[in-house]
Order: C-alpha cells, then structure tokens, then sequence
C-alpha cells in the first residue's frame, strides 16, 4: 500500500476530521488538527500506518484538539504494533498531550498491559 492510497481511502470514507478536505499531503491537517497517521494510529492499521511513515509523515506531529500525537492515538487503543511501529519511527514516549499525559499514561489508565511494557522496554533500551 503507497500513502496516496490511504490518503485516497481517507476521502472515500468521508471520515468527519477529513470530510470535504482534500488529501494531498501526509502531513496535511484535519479538521480538528489531526493527520493521517493520527487516524491510522488510532485505528491500529498497521498498513496504513508503514505507508504513511515510509512517505515520510511525521512521527511527533501534534494533533488533535488536545495535543496527542500518533503514539498518543495508539497507545490508548492498545495497538501493540503500531506502537512498536511508531517508536522504532521515533515517536517520543515523554511528550504531554495538553491533560499531561504521555502515551504510557494511557495505557495503564486503560489497562493496555502489554502496550506499557512495550514503552517500559523500548526506554530502558535507549538508557
């Protein structure tokens, strides 16, 4: 799968963040801030997300009307892969989303175990 084909699927879906938006870019903004990889994060779409990443979309982006970025979206999904995904990409584990809240924070305020030892060993690894 290219990004263009995810871009494409996004519009063809009328999804509300990028309703009547016209997808042109990876990095390219919703209606409530969020990209592309912030939806394909929050719906743990593997794919979608290795093609976002392979053009070059941008891994911390802010997003959202409270500051998640995609590691945000898929740690309080509890999608292990992606998550996996997203840091071997460089997603940040301590950046705060505007409640300061890391994206371990909620995964163990939802209780997404194997996603908080995921974080813990991917930390402890860059020690």
């Amino acid at each position: 799968m290219r990004a263009s084909e995810v871009l494409q699927r996004y519009m063809e879906e009328r999804l509300p963040e990028f309703l009547d938006v016209e997808l042109t870019n990876v990095d390219q903004r919703g209606h409530s801030g969020s990209t592309p990889l912030h939806l394909a994060s929050w719906r743990g779409n593997f794919e979608e997300v290795e093609a976002l990443l392979a053009a070059g979309a941008s891994v911390n982006s802010e997003g959202n009307n409270t500051g998640d970025r995609p590691l945000h979206e898929a740690a309080r999904e509890g999608h292990l892969s992606v998550v996996r995904r997203l840091l071997e990409a460089g997603a940040s584990t301590e950046v705060l989303n505007d409640f300061e809240q890391r994206p371990k924070d909620l995964a163990v305020l939802l209780e997404h175990h194997d996603v908080v030892a995921a974080i813990d060993a991917w930390n402890e690894s860059k020690k």
